[in-house]
């Protein structure tokens, strides 16, 4: 069994699949446990369940079926340990920086120490471009701000707003469901707020894939020669090096990195050129820090270390000297993920009395939900089945649901999805 939604976060139901036959069996219109026990009690005979680790499902499996065997599925195990490590990385802000910092003062080739140990938030929200001495600011405005990042600035200082009211309304004792409703934010964005030690600001978006990818040291090259007119530059490109793509991409790419080109002054009467200025003649521009989000850096923990890139290895070190939680708790959810892939059951013993002695708040109430649903975790261990097919499914669900959208209700498409 699995849940799909009618609309995303909102309404839902659930669909059951027989994992011998591999096709679905029916569709209940919502994902309560009184709906699913009255299934399973109106259709005896069910010996074996795969679920995920909702307590609702389990309640009603366990109501409707009390013989039958609960396994819970192993790629949510996986996922519950990920989303432990985000709500713990929530609360250490600072210390997300100070690792990125790290690592790209690093890789600039200055020597750097240790990062210390995050503080706790004072009072009034501290600034961030303080959390440690010489740090730089990554958030500091360009010298020519472009309208883009006018925006963007704008945006996130808006968002500081937030965050700054939610601290004060918490401060005044407000509760979470309260907080949200006063300022019209989502409880999950008002708890990340609440738990954060500074402010959490926004990930740095990974470079999307471009054709002009291959050819990227050959524009830095002519670039640090003084070749600058971009539409030359596309024709060479395309000339003497095959390119394919367009014009606009390249002389878009020029305006973006004309800091590689040395400072030249302009001649009388020419225009001043676009983009990003020219680099100082005392040195390369210093590249950016990367923002490393929460969720981000959860699932560079959970990975395995050796298929980390260097920088993320790196990152994941720093995070751990710089904060003692995450170095205690790294080890034991890449110890956990061994367990679950390698279907290591004796071990889970061991390893559920060793994270609660943590302390870690997230850590021991991951092990209290382990605790409370143990019977199907070990049965996950040693039996084979699982939800994978039952997500494939509820794939071909939606693609049944989206067809018809707007123009059936759930009979319909109950009828769609058990006929077809």
């Amino acid at each position: 069994m699995d849940d799909f939604a009618f609309r995303k976060g909102q309404t839902y139901g659930t669909l059951l699949v027989d994992l011998d036959r591999h096709q679905p069996i029916d569709m209940l219109a919502d994902r309560s446990a009184d709906t699913l026990a009255d299934w399973l009690s109106r259709h005896p005979g069910v010996a074996i369940i795969t679920r995920d680790r909702a307590p609702d499902y389990a309640d009603g499996a366990t109501r409707g079926a009390p013989d039958a065997i609960q396994v819970a599925d192993r790629f949510h195990l996986l996922q519950n340990a990920r989303e432990m490590l985000q709500r713990l990385l929530e609360r250490q802000q600072a210390s997300l920086r100070l690792a990125a910092t790290a690592v790209a003062t690093e890789r600039d080739g200055a020597p750097v120490e240790p990062p210390p140990p995050s503080e706790p938030l004072a009072a009034a929200v501290p600034d961030l471009g303080r959390l440690a001495e010489g740090e730089r600011d990554t958030q500091a405005a360009p010298v020519a701000a472009t309208p883009a990042t006018s925006r963007s600035h704008a945006r996130r200082n808006e968002r500081r707003a937030r965050y700054e009211a939610v601290r004060d309304l918490h401060a005044q004792g407000l509760s979470i469901r309260a907080i949200a409703q006063q300022l019209g934010m989502g409880r999950q964005t008002v708890r990340r707020f609440t738990v954060a030690d500074h402010f959490p600001e926004r990930a740095t978006r990974s470079p999307a894939p471009s054709k002009l990818d291959p050819f990227v040291p050959y524009l830095r090259q002519q670039l640090a020669a003084g070749a600058t007119n971009g539409m030359q530059l596309w024709r060479d490109l395309r000339d003497q090096h095959g390119y394919g793509g367009s014009r606009a991409l390249v002389s878009r790419w020029v305006a973006q990195h004309r800091h590689f080109a040395p400072a030249t002054v302009p001649a009388a009467g020419q225009p001043k050129r676009r983009g990003r200025p020219p680099r100082p003649q005392d040195g390369p521009r210093p590249a950016p820090v990367r923002i490393v989000s929460a969720r981000q850096a959860a699932w560079l923990l959970v990975r395995r270390p050796d298929d980390l890139e260097d920088d993320d290895r790196a990152f994941v070190e720093r995070l751990c000297q710089s904060c003692g939680a995450v170095q205690t708790a790294y080890p034991l959810a890449q110890e956990f993920i061994r367990i679950v892939r390698e279907r290591h059951v004796d071990a889970l013993e061991s390893w559920l009395t060793r994270a609660r002695m943590s302390g870690i708040p997230e850590v021991v109430s991951f092990v209290a939900g382990l605790r409370r649903d143990q019977a199907a975790v070990a049965a996950a261990l040693t039996l084979p089945f699982s939800n994978g097919q039952v997500e494939g499914q509820v794939n071909r669900l939606k693609f049944i649901k989206r067809s018809g959208y707007g123009r059936a209700k759930f009979d319909l498409l109950r009828q769609r999805v058990l006929a077809a």
